[in-house]
This record gives C-alpha cells, structure tokens and sequence, in this order.
C-alpha cells in the first residue's frame, strides 16, 4: 500500500508493519454491495479522540497516550514516521471528501482478499507453517479475525481513495512531464547526449544506462507541478517540448551522478469535477502507480492548504 507501508515497514518487522498501517488508517462505517461506489463519506476519521486502555497491570490501565509518549523518547524517529502516515492518510480523506473522490466497492473486495492472502502466506512462512492467524491476533493484538478483516478493508478503501486523489491534485496544477538520464560516468553521459543529438530515442538510452528507478519505464518522471523548485529537475524552464538538456553533474541523496534531462510536454491545469476525469486517473493508475515524489508534492501542498501544525504541550 503505498502511503500507509512505505516508510513504516522500513521500520517494524513486515508483518508487524502492516498491522500497525492497518491500525492506523480510515474506519469504514457501511457494508460493502457489488456495484456500489465508496467515498471518503464511508470512512470515520483517523483521529477519533479517545485514549484507548491497551493493558491491564493488576486492574491499572496502561493507556495509548502513555504509550505514545514513551515511544516519542525512545525511538523519536519511528514515531515520527508513524505520525507522519496518519497526518497524511487524514489530509488525503479531507481532500478526497472536498472533491467527491470514490472507488467502486467490488475493486475494494479484491484487494482485501488479496492483501489478507499475503499476510496470511506471510505469516506461515515466518512460523514454519505452525503459526495459526486467530491464535496471533488474539494473543499479539487482542483482536479477533473478524476484527482485522474489518481493518484491512479500512486500510484498502482509505489508500485507493489516497491515490486518487494524489492524481487528482496533479491534474489540478500545470505540470511538466519529464524524461531522465541519469549516470555515473562523465564520458558515458557525453556519449549519450551525442546520440540524443543525432536522433536516438531518449527512452531507449535510458532504459539501458540509466541508474535512476524510472530506467525501466522509460525515463519518464511523474509530472512535476510548474513553479516547484527540485534539483533532480532544475531547468527544466528553459526548455521546449521534445528539448533536452545536459549532461550536468547533480547530487542525489549524497550521490555524485550526471543527469540529462528532456521535456516531453506541458500539462495545463485541469478544472473539470472528479467524474469527468474518473476514468482518465483510473487508466493512469493502472499504468503507473502513486511514487514517493508525488507522495511528497502532495503532502507538502496539502499541509499549507490544511494548516497542519503541532500544538505546544500542556505542562
């Protein structure tokens, strides 16, 4: 699931991670029937205010706020992540509820039975086959099957509404479609312009060169909002569609490489409502799933729209 486990499962061991992205994200309130249409309505909110009791100690209740504040001192950057998901998945419910995003509800039953089947091959792999799912979920999380079921579902509608609206955001901004080329040899990257120039296919080079993930699609980047400064794209301003630049040396996460860089279009911004552009994002989804830079782009701007901030503690 692409919001919830990206950043958590680096964490928490796999099984665990799930759970806990299961645990974190939207309630479903209605039942599911074939056919029907789910929005972000059909979810309650991430943040129900209640301090749930999660251990008993000889009649003393050990809280969920006691909990948190422990872990926040003891291992500050998991519970930062963990906090960052749930501030994302309630900015992407708030947006999906502003634009009426929805999901057909069968696509919803499939991914939860698929996602229940790799939990539970999962799970018999790390118990040598002796491990029963009711069993640890009764002893590990106090809950039964029924129970994570339900929180599986709540976890597949919340992230297939997300993606949406991840997309649907995009097309609301002007944006550059973009191509890249990135190595680690100053020779090789000169070589590859010099190919570029006499007309070889940018997509062709890049699939056979490149060290960047988007090497096997082709180079292509997800479309980037105009006017974002990011380095990986720098200069893309000046060029017209079908131009390239480079090679020029670039640092990426510490990494010394040479980048070239093709601007394929411009994208306007779009303003039709979600209906009209439904089966469009739905056609682009399943060509190319929701990346971590356009996770980025999104949480970004919808934390200026919603105003996302940390209180002071009360002393």
């Amino acid at each position: 699931m692409s919001i919830d486990s990206r950043r958590v499962r680096r964490a928490l061991p796999p099984f665990a991670a799930g759970l806990v992205c299961a645990l974190l994200v939207l309630a479903a309130r209605s039942a599911f029937v074939p056919g029907e249409r789910l929005t972000a309505n059909d979810l309650d909110p991430v943040v129900q205010h209640r301090d749930e009791v999660v251990q008993l100690v000889d009649g003393v209740e050990v809280r969920a706020s006691d909990v948190y504040r422990m872990l926040e001192l003891a291992a500050p950057q998991v519970t930062s992540e963990i906090m960052g998901q749930v501030v994302l998945a309630t900015l992407a419910q708030l947006e999906a509820a502003a634009e009426g995003v929805d999901v057909p509800a069968d696509q919803v039953e499939l991914l939860v039975a698929k996602e229940k089947q790799r939990v539970r091959d999962q799970l018999s792999v790390q118990g040598g086959g002796k491990v029963d799912l009711a069993e640890f979920l009764r002893e590990q999380h106090g809950m039964t099957v029924s129970q994570y079921d339900a929180e599986v579902r709540r976890m597949v509608l919340a992230q297939m509404l997300a993606d949406r609206v991840v997309r649907l955001d995009q097309m609301r901004q002007a944006r550059d479609e973009l191509q890249l080329i990135l190595v680690d040899d100053a020779a090789l990257a000169a070589e590859i312009a010099a190919k570029l120039h006499d007309g070889a296919s940018f997509s062709a080079l890049a699939r056979q060169h490149s060290i960047h993930p988007t090497a096997a699609s082709g180079g292509f980047l997800p479309p980037f909002p105009v006017g974002i400064p990011a380095a990986l794209v720098d200069g893309r301003d000046a060029l017209q569609p079908g131009e390239f630049l480079g090679p020029a040396p670039v640092t990426i996460d510490g990494h010394d490489a040479f980048r070239l860089l093709r601007l394929v279009r411009r994208l306007p911004a779009r303003t039709e409502p979600w209906d009209v552009l439904r089966q469009e994002i739905e056609q682009e989804l399943s060509e190319r799933p929701v990346g971590a830079e356009e996770l980025i782009v999104f949480e970004a701007r919808m934390r200026d729209r919603y105003r996302v901030q940390r209180p002071p503690r009360s002393p």
